[in-house]
């Protein structure tokens, strides 16, 4: 299974961390470079 989150703000960016510590693959899109790095 694989998740796509768009925003990875502090809502968005908890939500992907928490799905890929449960094994769960996140495709991620935020504007901001600086966001995307988990």
């Amino acid at each position: 299974m694989s998740v796509g989150i768009i925003g990875l703000g502090a809502m968005g960016g908890a939500y992907a961390r928490n799905l890929l510590a449960g094994g769960i693959a996140v495709h991620g899109f935020d504007p901001d470079p600086s966001a995307q790095k988990c």
